[in-house]
């Protein structure tokens, strides 16, 4: 039996792989590696926290942030570019977060750096996605 949050992973993954909008852009498993200019543009999936709280008698609220991050490299028109693909990843994950039993999108960030003709933006986009287990079982559905 896998963990609900690399099932999620997994499953945001897969969606981001699947569509023809982001065809030739490398899907990561969070930032393991270090990445070059020569493995851009990439996706990397990451859920960094969960945050419990007491709901009801022995059940307990697991609130869990899921991190998509797409790296790609620009001009001085990358931040509509980021803007574009954002429209794009968005929906996908909140289609792969539906099986949870609430989930949305709770920031969009955006960062440009570098110097010179060739900029590196990252869009950061941040969901939470709230499952509820009983006490002490971290794994259940």
């Amino acid at each position: 039996m896998s963990h609900p949050r690399s099932d999620m992973r997994a499953q945001v993954r897969a969606a981001l792989e699947a569509s023809p909008d982001l065809a030739g852009v490398k899907v990561y498993r969070s930032w393991a590696q270090s990445l070059g200019q020569t493995n851009l543009p990439a996706i990397g999936v990451a859920t960094p926290s969960e945050r419990t709280r007491g709901a009801t008698g022995n059940s307990v609220d697991r609130d869990t942030a899921l991190i998509v991050q797409y790296v790609q490299t620009g001009d001085d028109e990358l931040d509509d570019h980021l803007d574009d693909i954002s429209a794009v990843i968005e929906p996908l994950v909140l289609e792969a977060l539906s099986g949870f039993e609430l989930f949305e999108i709770t920031s969009t960030d955006i960062e440009i750096s570098g110097e010179g003709e060739t900029l590196t933006g990252r869009l950061t986009l941040t969901f939470s996605a709230t499952r509820f287990t009983p006490e002490g079982q971290a794994a259940a559905l």
